[in-house]
């Protein structure tokens, strides 16, 4: 779901900036998100590096460390 966000964001720009965030934080801290999976959702819908790179920009240690 979060990719399928991430991506209509992108192309409708219906979610911008500090709401992407607020979207992809709450989901962060409410949920326990397999990376794996959502990486590799990622890479099947051609978004793996844009997502890669947004969460890296936007988000701590710890999520860039499981990124690695």
């Amino acid at each position: 779901m979060l990719i399928d966000v991430y991506r209509n964001a992108v192309t409708c720009c219906a979610i911008r900036g500090s709401e992407m965030k607020t979207l992809f934080e709450n989901a962060l801290k409410r949920y326990q998100i397999n990376f794996t999976k959502l990486i590799s959702f990622a890479r099947r819908e051609n978004k793996e590096e844009q997502i890669k790179s947004y969460l890296e920009n936007n988000f701590d240690e710890s999520v860039k460390d499981i990124l690695r």
